[in-house]
C-alpha cells in the first residue's frame, strides 16, 4: 500500500485524534499539484508539523486512473515529509520530526 515511517500500531490513538482535531488547511482543486501548492505545503509543515490535506472531486474525476495513495506518496516525496495516513480523498502529513514524537518512548523497567 504506502510507505510510512513509524510503526502504526503503536500510533494509532494519537493519528485518530489528529484526524479529528485538523481541520484541513490545503485543497488541491482543478489546477492540481503545482510548485505553489508544494511551496504553501512544505510550509504549513514547517509551522504547524501536520498538514491535512484535501483533494477536491474536481481533481479527482478530471484525472483518468487517480489513486489516492500513489498520489499521498508522490505529495510526500515533493514535500520531504510522512505520509501519516489517507482517508477519502483526505491525506495527513507530518513533518519527519513532528513524526518522530508520535513514537512511544521505551520505558526503563525496574530490578526488584
Amino acid at each position: 500500500m504506502f510507505k510510512c515511517l513509524i510503526a502504526l500500531d503503536y500510533v494509532m490513538p494519537k493519528i485518530s485524534k489528529l484526524w479529528a482535531e485538523i481541520e484541513a488547511t490545503v485543497r488541491i482543486g482543478k489546477k492540481g499539484l503545482s510548485e505553489n501548492i508544494i511551496n504553501e505545503i512544505k510550509n504549513q509543515l514547517k509551522s504547524r508539523g501536520v498538514v491535512k490535506i484535501k483533494v477536491l472531486r474536481n481533481y479527482a474525476e478530471a484525472t483518468p486512473n487517480f489513486d489516492r495513495f500513489r498520489f499521498a506518496e508522490e505529495i510526500a516525496e515533493k514535500t520531504e515529509s510522512v505520509l501519516l495516513g489517507v482517508r477519502g480523498r483526505c491525506i495527513l502529513l507530518a513533518e519527519k520530526k513532528y513524526a518522530l514524537k508520535l513514537k512511544p518512548k521505551s520505558r526503563k523497567r525496574r530490578r526488584r
